[in-house]
């Protein structure tokens, strides 16, 4: 199933320590407006990580160091 036609169970989700991830290269483009639209659903924080949506390969100590940071509330 694409992404596109994913509907995820917000209610189910909200109220929950959730932290939405994009990566920097993604910003501007739809799966950035996505998970937009899902952070403010959910009240959510959102967060930039180094690269694309793989960007743990090419970047993975940077990753890690966003990541840690997302999942702390920093």
């Amino acid at each position: 199933m694409p992404l596109s036609l994913y509907h995820p169970d917000v209610e189910a989700l909200r109220g929950r320590p959730i932290v939405i991830g994009i990566g920097e290269e993604s910003i501007g483009q739809p799966i950035d407006g996505m998970g937009k639209a899902l952070a403010d659903r959910l009240g959510s924080k959102r967060a930039a990580f180094p690269g694309d949506h793989m960007g743990f390969a090419p970047y993975p100590d940077r990753f890690a160091e966003t990541l840690h940071l997302a999942l702390s509330g920093a």
